[in-house]
């Protein structure tokens, strides 16, 4: 019988997940102090800082959804990357460009 079970069951839900990696300078040496900020479509950001060797981290990022990667520097220029997040995504790097 299959009066414990459920068609809502099956169905995957929006989870959270984690976003990281590292911001390097052109020389491939990792950038301490850069802040990135993670934006939906919907104007919700969240915000993380590289450490010392240039590693950062997001928590807790409702999965399912598009956003825009930004790391500000006054010192570096980067590209802004576009990411479709399902799952968690590790060694998601940006590397600063020459200016």
């Amino acid at each position: 019988s299959f009066s414990n079970w459920s068609a809502s069951e099956i169905i995957p839900t929006a989870g959270e997940v984690t976003i990281s990696g590292r911001v390097l300078a052109p020389n491939g040496r990792g950038l301490a102090g850069i802040n990135l900020v993670l934006s939906d479509t919907e104007g919700n950001r969240l915000t993380a800082t590289t450490n010392a060797f240039g590693f950062y981290r997001f928590e807790n990022v409702p999965s399912g959804r598009t956003y825009i990667l930004t790391p500000l520097s006054r010192r570096y220029q980067f590209t802004p990357q576009v990411l479709t997040v399902n799952d968690n995504m590790e060694g998601v790097n940006l590397v600063a460009e020459l200016p």
